[in-house]
């Protein structure tokens, strides 16, 4: 397969949100390698954002791009958190003036407990936080697209 992608993105990072209100997964990955890594995680106090841990991490990782997880129940309508997660993305783009996209995040957090269970059992999944790895399987689906979509927000 031939993965087409912009200059722009190429050897950039670009950083991957699950969005809650309560904890927000971040992970951090690149295009040339369609791979990302669990970063941290962000509290959230009844949806109320710490923007000074986000803006440390622009400032650390600098980013190209946001990726942020977008929920949809299986028959594609949309759920209570989609709404939010689409206010998230606005939110994050007016306060970065980055470009944010949007990604499926259908399963994922299933997907990232049964990749942190079979790589430590049971007491990895009480350790380590799904929200990051649950960033991470969202922002790593993103960066394996052939082709890249228009941003949500801002542009590229």
């Amino acid at each position: 397969m031939t993965i087409q992608s912009s200059n722009r993105l190429d050897h950039k990072i670009v950083l991957g949100f699950d969005y809650g209100l309560s904890r927000i997964g971040v992970a951090s990955g690149q295009r040339i390698t369609q791979t990302a890594s669990p970063l941290t995680m962000i509290r959230a106090q009844a949806g109320q954002i710490d923007w000074q841990q986000i803006d440390m991490l622009i400032k650390r990782w600098q980013p190209v791009a946001l990726v942020v997880g977008l929920p949809y129940c299986m028959d594609d309508s949309p759920q209570l958190m989609t709404e939010k997660s689409q206010l998230f993305m606005s939110h994050l783009h007016q306060h970065t003036q980055l470009p944010v996209y949007s990604e499926d995040e259908r399963l994922t957090t299933i997907t990232a407990r049964a990749s942190v269970f079979e790589q430590g059992g049971y007491q990895a999944l009480q350790k380590q936080s799904i929200d990051c790895v649950a960033a991470m399987v969202i922002l790593e689906h993103w960066l394996r697209r052939s082709q890249l979509p228009q941003p949500v927000f801002g542009k590229l």
